[in-house]
């Protein structure tokens, strides 16, 4: 490069230079001189991409600004790349008043249901197999449930709350928080974690411990005494099973059984019970229970990585994000500069997961020729050329197209 006297073009923040190779100091460490006295100037520890053309390769390769002015102390890396073809150069966004977001139609459904913060994920493709229950007809499926659950409680039953909501304490409960009441023995007081074994059910570790806290606007003096009536009524074991779709709670399982008139339920009971529950949603959902219901919007404003004049990269940490966009999904963005709303059609050109979060390459498709041009100006700092339009990234010509 110094034998040759190449010339390199120098990309810092809003600004770029161009210049020759003076001496190659040390494998990396490049001096450069600039070649018009009017260059911008670049700061120590300024990142900076360099660009130069190698037998009608454009390559390219980044370092930092170890010394600034005419002469510039470049660090170099080991090794240089063949630039990549892309029309405009990608940099950090600028700084300031930059601002990304879209709306994507959500996979969740308004419903008139209790709403809960948990979600149950419903495939309706996916088929539920069991050894217990057949899902093809919701009559044969709960014909086949009370014979089931007759071995094990005396009284089984269902409530939906699609007409009526949720009114007693144990349904009150179950509702708000979509998770199960299991009492075995009502003499004793709730389930702890360590017994419920992972399943999703009321624990006692989760019940208020003085008694000024409440637990569905009982004390915990309250829920002892609630208990105690369940006794008094002759009661030995209830449980109260959510039925859920999504993020609703559509109804609840009732299943009790008498002081002496049977055996305390067991987790085997729980487990049967919630296996029916799933079935029961899935049989209720194919035959167009939850059909009407409103598909919800979700808005998102993710962390932009990186923006050219004809893209950007942007990263966000949504698995249902995720889930909805794919490569080559087309969105609507809004992209806002210094107070200046644009509206851009894009396209996912590229996506990959590092950690916990996803990223996102959209390529601009459309938008308005007034917007362009101030884009470009506010992400390199210079205004739109004829240059710009005929060469691409790094000064490179555009690559040919194969008809």
């Amino acid at each position: 490069m110094e034998e040759q006297q190449i010339e390199i073009a120098v990309h810092g923040e809003r600004k770029r230079a161009s210049a020759k190779v003076l001496s190659l100091v040390d494998l990396s460490t490049l001096r450069l001189k600039q070649l018009s006295p009017s260059e911008p100037i670049f700061i120590k520890g300024e990142p900076v991409r360099l660009f130069f053309n190698f037998f009608d390769h454009t390559m390219t390769f980044e370092g930092s600004i170890l010394e600034g002015g005419e002469e510039l102390l470049i660090s170099i890396p080991n090794t240089v790349v063949k630039n990549l073809q892309r029309k405009f150069e990608r940099v950090p966004p600028p700084e300031g008043d930059i601002h990304l977001s879209f709306d994507i139609a959500s996979s969740r459904i308004e419903l008139d249901f209790p709403r809960t913060s948990q979600f149950a994920q419903v495939d309706q493709e996916e088929m539920i197999f069991s050894s217990v229950f057949d899902a093809s007809s919701i009559q044969g499926l709960l014909e086949q449930f009370n014979q089931v659950i007759a071995q094990y409680a005396e009284v089984a039953k269902i409530r939906m709350f699609r007409e009526k909501k949720p009114e007693t304490f144990e349904e009150l409960v179950v509702a708000s928080g979509g998770n199960a009441l299991f009492l075995p023995d009502t003499s004793r007081s709730f389930p702890s974690l360590e017994e419920a074994e992972g399943r999703r059910m009321v624990v006692d570790e989760e019940l208020p411990l003085g008694d000024s806290d409440l637990f569905c606007g009982k004390k915990r003096g309250e829920l002892k005494s609630w208990l105690l009536d369940l006794g008094h009524e002759g009661i030995l074991s209830e449980l109260v099973m959510p039925i859920c779709y999504r993020e609703y709670v559509i109804g609840v399982i009732l299943l009790q059984t008498g002081i002496g008139r049977g055996m305390p339920f067991t987790l085997q009971v729980f487990d049967i019970c919630s296996e029916f529950a799933s079935i029961l949603v899935h049989s209720l959902q194919q035959n167009g229970y939850f059909a009407g219901g409103k598909r919800q919007v979700e808005s998102y404003e993710p962390q932009i990585v990186n923006i050219s004049a004809s893209g950007l990269l942007f990263t966000h940490s949504s698995a249902e994000l995720a889930s909805q966009i794919g490569m080559y999904s087309d969105l609507s963005i809004r992209l806002t500069l210094s107070s200046r709303p644009m509206q851009i059609a894009c396209r996912v050109m590229r996506k990959y997961h590092e950690e916990n979060r996803a990223y996102y390459g959209l390529q601009f498709m459309e938008m308005k020729p007034e917007d362009f041009r101030y884009l470009f100006e506010a992400v390199y700092g210079r205004s739109f050329t004829e240059r710009d339009d005929r060469l691409w990234e790094g000064g490179a010509k555009p690559p040919e197209v194969v008809l």
